[in-house]
């Protein structure tokens, strides 16, 4: 009886481990964008990746031959043809931490990452989190980056959601960070990086916000989506990218950069 019990437990490990983790489905194929925010010496959080266990996500990449690029490559298809297994490595927020902590990572590595700034806040801190709020970097630590291996895309002005705003504030909002980052001297590709994730999704005002975007010259949208992007891209303003947790668990990792995402049971 013990050994049937034993069985049936064993057996239902499997089937959990196969339906949350998606063991059986191959990998997704085509462009994963990773998403991470600040970085710490001794916590994990949802929004804060522990230097280890990063290190060891970006050795891990850097073993199963992935070739890290930056969205300035993206957009420069199909004149420069991407390198086997491309994925693009992204820090939004433009922590501190992320000077501190990652670009040596880059070097150790040979990796690229592409920073995406909320351009009200260079040289003070995340004042939308509240009690939770982390220094940012400023314009000057954001221009010591080695421009081989850091690009800026932009993370709106005041970090505002866009997704039930009023088309006049997005537009503003917009205006408001490329000019901030021309006035503080930051190049930048063209890519936004929507706050939350947030863009309209009714037909109409998503297709007025597609077009100012490209009136102000914005060449690609970010969102979250937690999914790998079919080359060639389908929407430029919807390009996705997968939420890495600092509560994630190296498993929970190593899916997500396979498939995409992990399936909650």
């Amino acid at each position: 009886m013990i050994y049937f019990f034993l069985s049936v437990a064993i057996l239902l490990a499997l089937v959990c481990l196969v339906l949350r983790y998606s063991i059986l489905i191959p990998p997704a194929k085509g462009l994963p964008i990773l998403m991470y925010h600040g970085i710490s010496t001794d916590t994990s959080t949802d929004l804060l990746v522990r230097w280890d266990v990063l290190e060891r996500h970006l050795a891990y990449i850097r073993r199963q031959g992935y070739t890290p690029i930056l969205f300035r490559e993206l957009i420069n298809l199909p004149e420069q043809p991407l390198p086997y297994k491309p994925i693009i490595i992204t820090f939004d927020d433009g922590y501190q931490s992320n000077a501190d902590l990652l670009f040596p990572l880059l070097e150790k590595y040979d990796l690229k990452v592409s920073i995406a700034l909320p351009l009200k806040y260079l040289g003070r801190s995340s004042e939308w989190d509240g009690d939770r709020s982390m220094p940012i970097m400023s314009a000057e630590v954001a221009k010591s980056a080695p421009a081989e291996r850091v690009e800026y895309t932009l993370h709106s002005y005041a970090h505002i959601g866009y997704r039930h705003c009023e088309p006049e504030a997005v537009g503003n909002d917009v205006r408001q960070a490329l000019s901030a980052a021309d006035a503080a001297g930051i190049a930048y590709t063209p890519v936004l990086a929507y706050p939350y994730g947030g863009f309209p999704r009714e037909r109409e005002a998503y297709n007025n916000f597609c077009r100012m975007l490209e009136d102000y010259g914005i060449a690609l949208g970010v969102r979250i989506g937690n999914r790998i992007n079919r080359l060639p891209l389908k929407d430029k303003f919807q390009v996705c990218r997968i939420d890495i947790k600092g509560t994630d668990s190296f498993w929970e990792f190593k899916t997500k950069l396979r498939k995409g995402r992990v399936k909650r049971l």
